[in-house]
């Protein structure tokens, strides 16, 4: 066996039994002194693993205390036994040995149980665990169990750190918890009770226990040595570098989880941090998507990409259409497409009391002159979406073209961007950051004025390139025809004739 620096119990015995003057050979001992001196060393075990720090200092926890362990669960089971020296958990939860799935988040016995009604009870992996004791006959120790919330489908291998309760040392189990490094300090705790349970301390003094004191100073200091990082949390992710300065989801998520968490890597959310950094998400999205009115401004901003181009194609003898499902309302009127060698007029909107006026006379076919928009029964579970009717009914295949409002939808998958690019990505973010502070509920923000600037500069740009570059020229128009000033050269109506009132 390799020689070590290290006390065993056979060590400790012997430096005992030497300095309250007995043989260094425990066999010769009476069994009363045998007891004896290992009662010394449980108290002065346990004096190290638990001292008791000075006054107006705070207690060091023995990083050789807080084991790293693994558990492997297996599908449809969702109570383990813990380890029988496990005296608490360390971490906040557990971590999947592989894979990419989520941290189980560590939640109290009664939450679990409100959750079992709210969520499936069964999943891929569990999302949830608590802590409870285990039921035990009377005269046996105290052990635990964890509860795992919903039941897996599949097994995985879970690792946690958890606070160890140090077992006693014997002939067996020779080294106690940190003698590699502690050794000294262990022995001077020991000593320490030896002098004070065996010994005069008139004539002996105090000398073992300020000796411990002062290993005891030494062994915290060289521990603290071994701080770890703080779990991994704030560790960013490993990503390629990027090319552009937009912000898709993932970017966006990983910023607000470093201000909200700080855990920028989306690997170390628990399921209730990564849903409320999304409830944080959509905020931040809706305060950009729909602003604030800005000071000296009396309207709200619309955003010009909020009012994509859209072609519809008309079917034959179809009397409802169907609209986009992010559509929120038409801006303008409706277009034929070009490319004929006859202009048509634009498509006329008007109520949906007005079509089902016309259609009593008859579901007359032809090109279509009219529309309406109506509201689809989809019920609360959808949302609102829109359909067009159309009068009369289309005689054959067209082509529209449309401007109309969008409703933007959530980013769902990693790799999506919100609308309006590049341009506006700072705006974005320091809206999200504004409303991670909101969420928080902190009274003051450092991201308000950062979000209103950036609004402000945002806006700017967007009404530079939604505007035109002219008007077209301003002359005096009193000597050019009357029709010409009304229709323009360009006018559609100028192809198209009249037959008794009626425009074809």
């Amino acid at each position: 066996m390799p020689q070590t620096l290290s006390k065993s119990f056979e060590d400790l015995r012997r430096e005992i039994g030497w300095m309250i003057g007995q043989s260094r050979d425990p066999e010769s001992w009476e069994p009363e002194l045998a007891r004896n001196v290992r009662d010394v060393i449980v108290t002065g075990l346990s004096q190290f693993y638990w001292y008791t720090p000075p006054e107006g200092t705070r207690q060091h926890s023995w990083s050789f205390l807080r084991p790293s362990k693994l558990l492997k669960i297996v599908a449809s089971t969702d109570t383990y036994d813990l380890p029988t020296d496990f005296g608490g958990m360390y971490s906040d939860g557990f971590t999947f040995d592989s894979g990419t799935q989520q941290p189980i988040k560590l939640v109290s016995e009664e939450e679990l149980r409100r959750i079992q009604g709210t969520m499936a009870k069964t999943a891929k992996a569990p999302l949830y665990c608590a802590l409870r004791p285990k039921i035990s006959n009377e005269g046996h120790e105290q052990i635990y169990e964890m509860l795992f919330y919903p039941s897996p489908t599949a097994a995985h291998t879970l690792r946690y750190r958890y606070s160890v309760i140090p077992g006693l040392i014997d002939d067996s189990n020779q080294y106690p918890y940190g003698s590699r490094l502690h050794s000294v300090t262990i022995l001077e705790s020991c000593l320490a009770v030896a002098q004070r349970k065996f010994l005069d301390a008139e004539e002996t003094g105090v000398q073992h226990e300020m000796e411990f004191q002062k290993c005891l100073a030494a062994s915290i200091y060289r521990d603290r040595e071994f701080k770890e990082a703080a779990d991994g949390a704030s560790m960013w992710p490993v990503t390629d570098t990027p090319t552009d300065l937009e912000l898709n989801r993932e970017t966006l998520m990983k910023r607000i989880g470093d201000h909200v968490f700080d855990k920028p890597n989306r690997g170390s959310w628990s399921h209730d941090e990564k849903v409320r950094l999304e409830q944080i998400t959509m905020d931040g999205l809706r305060k950009f998507y729909y602003p604030m009115v800005l000071p000296d401004e009396k309207e709200m901003h619309r955003w010009s990409f909020l009012y994509p181009s859209h072609s519809l194609a008309l079917t034959a003898s179809d009397y409802v259409q169907e609209l986009p499902d992010d559509f929120g309302s038409m801006m303008g009127p409706l277009h034929y497409a070009p490319g004929s060698s006859v202009l048509y007029p634009a498509i006329e909107e008007v109520s949906e009391a007005q079509i089902e006026q016309l259609r009593q006379a008859g579901d007359f076919t032809g090109r279509t002159k009219y529309y309406a928009l109506r509201p689809k029964q989809h019920g609360e579970m959808q949302g609102t979406k829109y359909e067009i009717l159309l009068y009369p009914v289309p005689d054959q295949a067209y082509t529209v073209h449309y401007r109309y409002e969008t409703n933007p939808r959530f980013l769902v998958e990693e790799s999506e961007y919100p609308l309006g690019g590049q341009p506006h990505a700072q705006t974005i973010l320091e809206s999200c950051l504004f409303a991670a502070d909101q969420f928080l509920g902190k009274p003051k923000s450092l991201h308000y004025n950062e979000y209103v600037r950036s609004l402000q500069a945002s806006v700017s740009y967007d009404r530079q390139q939604s505007a035109p570059e002219t008007l077209g020229r301003d002359y005096d128009g009193s000597d050019v025809p009357r029709d010409a000033l009304i229709f323009g050269v360009h006018d559609a109506d100028l192809n198209t004739v009249s037959y008794n009132g009626t425009l074809y």
